[in-house]
């Protein structure tokens, strides 16, 4: 029989594939067959099959930081149980991860039948609320609401920049969406959210006002600047005023730490080098671009010192001006408003930092911090990406300096 729909799996899969989603993560099962089946005949777009669902959002993870969104998929139960732990690192670093399930088919469901990958008490919503929860929104799509749902979560997973949870049954994901579908458009040609005209102009007002009698004030750009594709946005921004920036260990490489206005790596009494501390806590006015994440190892164990009356943090969808808070204040339309307009600065004097020296060092001695990361400076190359493991760790990488073309990641 001719069929002129898609089916459920075949739309979701379609219309996530037209963000610029090449790359499905995840693990085959039997209650996602449906889903499975439609990563394989989908041009375009292709199987990334990991060895287990944990590694399979890790995985995803990283392909989010990179491309601005991915797409994992689980089976029912157990295997997006398995995958909790990435998605919720996804969520703590603002990722848009569509994680799609294939449940039970309902004809199992309405009988109430044990099954495996259930508690064997008949019940098929014991883990709905578990598995979203590592998401900002979620949907269990059908073939009516399948056009209109997907619609909504696409929108408010981009507008948070979260995972999202969509769980599709498996009898269901085989029959055709009802309605019209939605071609959908690339991901940097989506607005993620707007601004009421009012807040947005108050809030450019006052952070005018701010900047044009700031004497010696400093940016911290944060990882947020690139969750919602405007990093050259804020480079520009940065290269217009001419103002001295550092970044915190999360947001380490974000921009060129090659870059003269690059001050290093801001992090309390783990500062590198240790004077960014005082620029940045000297500073007559901090403008934060994106919010800073007030975790210990983000923050020197908590000896940042910065007084809020001075700090100006731009968020995703709000300012805040000391005890003033602008709402609904979109990021992407307050750097294109400030551009034009904000004052240029004197070139800022950054002194050169050594890069430290490589010790001599033996074939019979130990390998040693001192003895390792200065070795690892002098391996980065172009187009390398270094990824640092939580831990002690962090508080050596923040002292490299990262070479024209290497990205960081941390968790």
């Amino acid at each position: 029989m001719h069929r002129s729909h898609p089916t459920v799996a075949e739309y979701v899969i379609q219309r996530l594939a037209a963000l610029g989603i090449d790359r499905v993560f995840g693990l085959p099962g039997d209650y996602s067959f449906p889903i499975d089946d439609a990563i394989e005949t989908t041009p375009g777009i292709q199987w990334v099959l990991c060895a287990n669902e944990l590694n399979a959002a890790y995985a995803a993870d990283g392909y989010a930081r990179v491309r601005g969104a991915a797409v994992m998929t689980t089976t029912y139960g157990v295997g997006e149980l398995s995958a909790i732990n990435g998605l919720m690192g996804a969520r703590a670093h603002r990722l848009p991860v569509f994680h799609l399930v294939g449940a039970p088919s309902l004809r199992l469901q309405r009988k109430h039948l044990v099954a495996h990958h259930t508690l064997g008490d008949g019940v098929y919503g014991n883990f709905v609320a578990i598995a979203a929860a590592a998401g900002c929104v979620s949907a269990v799509l059908t073939p009516d609401n399948a056009i209109l749902e997907l619609e909504r979560v696409i929108a408010e997973a981009l507008r948070q920049s979260a995972p999202a949870y969509i769980q599709i049954p498996q009898d269901l994901a085989k029959m055709p969406v009802i309605g019209t579908p939605v071609s959908g458009q690339p991901l940097a040609a989506v607005r993620r959210n707007g601004s009421d005209p009012r807040e947005l102009a108050a809030a450019l007002e006052e952070i005018l006002a701010r900047l044009n009698t700031a004497r010696n004030p400093v940016v911290l750009p944060t990882m947020l600047v690139a969750r919602y594709g405007l990093t050259h946005a804020c480079l520009a921004l940065i290269n217009r005023t001419r103002l001295p920036f550092a970044a915190a260990p999360i947001d380490k490489g974000l921009f060129s730490e090659a870059h003269p206005q690059f001050l290093g790596i801001y992090n309390g009494v783990n500062s590198a080098p240790a004077s960014v501390k005082a620029q940045v806590e000297t500073a007559d006015l901090i403008l934060e671009i994106g919010d800073h994440i007030e975790v210990d190892l983000n923050t020197g164990l908590r000896t940042n010192d910065i007084d809020p009356g001075r700090l100006i943090t731009l968020a995703e969808d709000h300012v805040r001006i000391g005890d003033k808070v602008f709402s609904c204040v979109a990021l992407g339309d307050l750097l294109q408003a400030l551009l034009p307009v904000a004052p240029v600065f004197a070139s800022p004097t950054v002194p050169a930092e050594p890069l430290p020296p490589v010790p001599a060092g033996r074939a019979d001695e130990a390998l040693t911090s001192a003895s390792f990361y200065p070795r690892l400076q002098g391996l980065l190359r172009d187009g390398d990406v270094l990824v640092g493991e939580t831990g002690s760790c962090m508080f050596h990488l923040n002292k490299l300096r990262l070479p024209d073309g290497v990205s960081y990641q941390a968790q």
